[in-house]
């Protein structure tokens, strides 16, 4: 049985022009999960090493943070800098056995002279190390015109005395028995202590422990040009 060749056109025709309504076609690829699950493992371990770093970053700046304010508690007390120190006066442990000691050498009011305080006593460890290396040091270097003055907490005179003698301290000292007048003035809370006062009668620098020989000429330098 012959077909009819029009039909045929015609039908090629109407192909045609119902793939022209349907527009191309595109071949939709299904993602492979193997894959996405590998994108997404390396995503979160990118996203954990970033936070980990971040910390590191905080955690140093942090820690080098502490690490600034614990030295400068260790060696300094701030609340105690700045503070205007009121007259006092002690009982000399001179050989002579007579006189007096007045600090500080200045005022507010009337300015005087920069003055250091080392306050220890003989039966305190540290002491017993620092003030022959103070004394040492004092007797071969001159502090200008800074006024130096020790002040020893023993209750016993004698131990005292014999204690200066034995560490080679040239250097003036007032007796004041279990810190009664100075540890009001100052709150003490051990020994042994520096204490640098200005021209003017104010706290410079509040050491806490043993003062070395340069951090003495380095603080009392600090109170001579001091103008507070």
């Amino acid at each position: 049985m012959a077909s009819d060749p029009s039909g045929l056109h015609r039908g090629a025709l109407g192909e045609l022009e119902l793939a022209r309504d349907r527009g191309p076609t595109l071949d939709v690829v299904e993602p492979d999960a193997t894959q996405l699950e590998h994108e997404s493992v390396v995503a979160v371990s990118l996203a954990r090493r970033r936070t980990k770093r971040l910390l590191a970053g905080v955690l140093g700046v942090g820690l080098v943070a502490v690490g600034l304010v614990v030295a400068l508690l260790a060696t300094s007390s701030p609340t105690k800098a700045a503070k205007a120190v009121p007259r006092f006066t002690l009982s000399s442990l001179e050989p002579a056995g007579a006189g007096q000691v007045t600090s500080p050498y200045g005022s507010p009011e009337q300015p005087g002279r920069p003055t250091v305080l080392l306050l220890f006593s003989s039966w305190c460890t540290p002491c017993q190390r620092e003030v022959p290396t103070l004394a040492h040091y004092l007797a071969h270097h001159s502090l200008g015109h800074v006024v130096f003055l020790g002040i020893d907490g023993d209750s016993d005179a004698g131990a005292a005395k014999t204690f200066l003698h034995n560490a080679g301290a040239e250097f003036v000292v007032g007796r004041d028995p279990n810190f009664q007048t100075t540890s009001p003035i100052f709150n003490l809370v051990g020994q042994p202590d520096t204490i640098f006062i200005s021209p003017k009668g104010r706290v410079v620098h509040f050491q806490q422990g043993p003062t070395s020989p340069s951090q003495l000429r380095r603080w009392a330098a600090v109170a001579s040009v001091t103008t507070s």
